[in-house]
C-alpha cells in the first residue's frame, strides 16, 4: 500500500493496480473503504490502471482532520 499526504497533513492510503491507456478511479461512498471496489479491481485492471483511495478518517488512511466537510473530501483526491 502506497500513502500520500492531503492538504492538511494527514495520510492518505492508495493503491494502484493494472496498466493501460485508460486511468479509472474509485472514491469510495461514507463507511466504505477502498476493499469495496476489489471485484472491479480484479476485472478492470486486466487493461486499465486502476486507481482506488481511502478518503481520510476511512480505511487504512489518517483520521487527524479538523475541519470536516466535502471540500476537505475533495482536496483528498485531488
Amino acid at each position: 500500500e502506497n500513502y500520500i499526504i492531503s492538504k492538511d497533513g494527514n495520510r492518505i492510503a492508495y493503491s494502484v493496480e493494472g496498466q493501460g491507456t485508460t486511468d479509472i478511479i474509485f472514491i469510495h461512498g461514507w463507511l466504505g473503504d477502498q476493499t469495496d471496489w476489489s471485484n472491479q479491481i480484479k476485472y478492470l485492471s486486466k487493461n486499465h490502471r486502476v486507481i482506488t483511495l481511502d478518503l481520510v478518517g476511512f480505511g487504512n488512511s489518517e483520521n487527524q482532520r479538523d475541519l470536516w466537510s466535502m471540500e476537505a473530501f475533495a482536496d483528498d483526491v485531488e
